[in-house]
């Protein structure tokens, strides 16, 4: 592989630890205010929502090379994701990780739908990450998976009243924030990176 090769890679997987370290620092550090990873609409939603759509389109762009429907199924829920991501729709339903969400009501059905497309778009991304693609690719999916295992784990502990409060919760929340914001990063860097030797190819 070339010097300069070596070098974006190196700068990727920077950028990556860089963006998931200011959001575990800003959860834990900013209580309250615009730059709360939880805040609704903050620097870190955007940048998140960003990250993703770029992976939507690398997936879209992908869908040429082969495995369209697969991969075309995959751009619309990521592109779903960083929508969501934007705009909070999630979070206008109910708060995060409330146990109210696992009632049968809007909430309900609205956390439901929600899970299903992150879970949807795991299988696919996890599918899409057992073919020849980057590096970036695998880890991205392993830290998003984390991400949201842990956040079902936080789910699953205020549903049996156990959920931590103060510090300790909003470092948690912060932590599954950062993995996930790193773990779009890889990920959209990975399908681009992918993408571009598909097109080279051709």
């Amino acid at each position: 592989m070339s010097r300069r090769g070596n070098t974006r890679i190196g700068l990727l997987w920077l950028t990556a630890a860089v963006v998931g370290a200011a959001v575990l620092a800003a959860g834990v550090l900013v209580d309250g205010g615009w730059l709360n990873p939880d805040a609704e609409r903050s620097p870190f939603s955007w940048a998140g929502a960003l990250a993703t759509l770029f992976a939507a389109a690398g997936a879209a762009s992908l869908a040429r090379t082969g495995n369209a429907g697969r991969r075309l199924v995959l751009a619309g829920l990521l592109a779903l994701i960083a929508i969501d991501q934007a705009v909070g729709l999630h979070e206008r339903f109910a708060a995060d990780l409330d146990t109210r969400r696992v009632a049968v009501s809007w909430d309900g059905v609205a956390f439901a739908v929600g899970a299903l497309v992150l879970v949807a778009a795991g299988v696919l991304l996890a599918l899409e990450a057992r073919t020849r693609t980057p590096l970036a690719v695998a880890a991205g999916v392993a830290l998003l998976a984390t991400a949201l295992a842990m956040r079902f784990g936080g789910g699953v502990l205020a549903l049996l009243h156990h959920l931590p409060a103060g510090e300790t919760r909003r470092g948690g929340e912060a932590a599954a924030q950062g993995l996930a914001l790193s773990g779009w990063v890889l990920v959209a860097a990975g399908l681009y990176a992918r993408s571009s030797t598909q097109s080279r190819v051709r």
